[in-house]
């Protein structure tokens, strides 16, 4: 009766052992997958929004053909509105956390949420990991959609990773966009508009008139008004991180997203390599 139970508790033991590497093998093909092919919710946009938007290898394909130009105000100008065109700018609140398939992490790091609001590190309705946003311009972009912040973090993401251009993240008053440096002069894009200023947010912020007819032909034409110098956080460091006095905080977030992607394969790796061996050795 000792005997059986034992050889019971063995197979269980070892089916257990199976299926972690079955499950292993799956989160490294699916995590490694969606590195190469980001998760896109154009089809769900498209039957819930109707709106059409442009796929994400188009749109890279278009940024590239761009960026081996000389970066000027209109090259600039154009790979903004190719971002646009390639993104919804909504946040629809049914698909903006990161799926199990995407990252395994960051899907199980949004039960963090309530112990961050808990220990006071966050506010309870920001929720970084329930709405999260991608610091990564493939992530970002290839999920189709975002709000102001994520599109804006993504396109500078893109520029500073694809195109090595010297442009920030610029948190408005309700708004955020992105600011480039360029040889003779600094532009400011907003990729959730399409919309390129030929000229910085040091200048825009004194001169709002000037900025206002950039945005009279936009769904929100009044959005130019964040633009009042009052309201801007303007941190002078290159990044995707920096439209916030949180920074800090912005970029332990890039990073742990980073982390995340590596160990997301890493991790069950280690797994196989345990539990093969340990199968081997018991057969």
């Amino acid at each position: 009766m000792k005997n059986k139970k034992n050889n019971l508790g063995t197979k269980v033991f070892i089916f257990l052992q199976y299926i972690i590497i079955f499950l292993s093998i799956y989160l490294i093909l699916s995590s490694t997958y969606y590195r190469a092919f980001p998760k896109s919710w154009r089809g769900y946009i498209n039957n819930n929004y109707q709106q059409e938007i442009n796929s994400y290898s188009d749109t890279l394909q278009k940024i590239n053909i761009e960026l081996k130009k000389n970066n000027t105000f209109e090259s600039l100008k154009n790979i903004n509105k190719i971002y646009s065109d390639g993104i919804a700018y909504i946040w629809p609140d049914q698909i903006n956390s990161i799926t199990f398939s995407d990252n395994w992490i960051l899907f199980l790091a949004q039960f963090l949420d309530p112990i961050l609001t808990g220990l006071n590190l966050q506010k309870a309705s920001t929720k970084a990991f329930s709405n999260f946003e991608s610091y990564k311009y493939e992530r970002a972009l290839g999920r189709g959609f975002g709000i102001c912040s994520q599109n804006a973090i993504g396109l500078s993401d893109l520029l500073n990773r694809l195109g090595n251009i010297n442009s920030r993240v610029v948190g408005l008053g309700r708004h955020v966009v992105v600011e480039v440096e360029l040889k003779h002069k600094t532009i400011i894009l907003d990729p959730s508009f399409g919309i390129s200023i030929p000229f910085s947010i040091a200048y825009a912020q004194n001169n709002l008139d000037k900025v206002k007819k950039y945005y009279l032909n936009t769904a929100e034409p009044e959005i130019f008004i964040t633009y009042n110098e009052n309201e801007n956080v303007y941190i002078p460091k290159k990044g995707n991180y920096v439209y916030t006095n949180n920074y800090k905080k912005q970029k332990l977030m890039r990073n742990f997203e980073i982390l995340s992607d590596y160990l997301s394969i890493l991790i069950p790796i280690i797994f196989i390599i345990i539990f093969r061996k340990v199968i081997i050795n018991r057969i």
